[in-house]
C-alpha cells in the first residue's frame, strides 16, 4: 500500500517475471519508473527465453529495442505491423542531415548553406533552420519551388539547419502512394559532399541521423488528431 506507482510497476514486473511465463504480457511498464530502473527492467526482458513478450508502451526507444515486431494502433485499431527496420524504411523520411555553418561562410552570398546543399545533393530538402519562422508550417523543399511557391532562402542563413534527404542506400522511407520517384544516392556519397564543406570552412560540423521509430509513430498520430478534431 506504500509503495509508489513506479515501485508496483517494477513489483508487478519483477513477479511477472520470476515465474518464467510462456507469454508475458506488459502494460506500460517502466511509466513513471526512474531511468535506472527503466534500464534494468528493459536487461531482464530482452535476457528472458522461450517466452513471447507483448508489450505496449508509449515510448518508441523502448519498443525499437525490445520488440522484433511492432504495431501502432490508431483511432482503436492497428493500422501498421512490422519490424522497426521496416517500419523506418517504409514509413520514414529517409536520413536527417544537421549542420553548423561557419560564421565566415554565413557572411558570404557564395557560400551560402541553402544554395549549396541544393546544387551538390539536390535531394536534401530544408526542414529546419533556427530562429526562423517557415511558411507552409515550416518546411521549404525544393518541390515547392518548383510549383511556382516563392520561397526567400537568403533570410533564412542560420547557424543551425537541417535538411532531409531521401533515398540514401536505395532506402525506399517515406514513399508514399503518388510520390515522384527518388533518385538514391549512396551513404558514402552524402558524407562525401558535407566533408567538401567541411574542408571548405562552409560548416563547422555535421551529422547524419536516420528517421527514428518516434517520428514514425508522431506521423501516425497526426490522423488520431485529425479525426478527433473532425469529430
Amino acid at each position: 500500500k506504500n509503495l509508489s506507482g513506479g515501485n508496483k510497476r517494477k513489483l508487478c514486473a519483477a513477479q511477472a517475471i520470476m515465474l518464467c511465463p510462456r507469454v508475458l504480457f506488459l502494460d506500460e511498464p517502466t511509466t513513471g519508473v526512474d531511468p535506472v530502473s527503466r534500464r534494468s527492467l528493459n536487461r531482464m526482458v530482452k535476457k528472458m527465453k522461450g517466452a513471447s513478450v507483448l508489450l505496449t508502451t508509449h515510448r518508441m526507444d523502448e519498443a525499437e529495442q525490445l520488440c522484433d515486431k511492432i504495431a501502432i494502433m490508431i483511432n482503436g485499431r492497428f493500422v501498421v505491423f512490422g519490424s522497426p527496420n521496416y517500419l523506418k524504411n517504409e514509413y520514414g523520411h529517409g536520413y536527417t542531415v544537421s549542420v553548423k555553418q561557419t560564421k565566415q561562410a554565413m557572411n558570404d552570398p557564395n557560400r551560402n548553406i541553402m544554395s549549396l546543399m541544393q546544387t551538390i545533393i539536390p535531394q536534401a530538402t530544408l526542414v529546419h533552420s533556427e530562429g526562423e519562422q517557415f511558411p507552409e508550417g515550416g518546411v521549404i523543399s525544393a518541390r515547392n519551388q518548383a510549383e511556382g511557391q516563392e520561397n526567400d532562402l537568403s533570410l533564412m542563413r542560420q547557424y543551425e539547419t537541417r535538411f532531409k534527404i531521401m533515398g540514401i542506400n536505395g532506402q525506399q522511407g517515406g514513399r508514399k502512394e503518388g510520390d515522384e520517384p527518388v533518385e538514391f544516392i549512396a551513404l558514402s556519397f552524402a558524407f562525401d559532399k558535407l566533408a567538401q564543406l567541411l574542408d571548405k570552412d562552409v560548416i563547422s560540423s555535421f551529422a547524419i541521423t536516420r528517421t527514428t521509430m518516434g517520428e514514425v509513430f508522431t506521423d501516425f498520430a497526426k490522423f488520431q488528431i485529425n479525426a478527433a478534431a473532425e469529430a
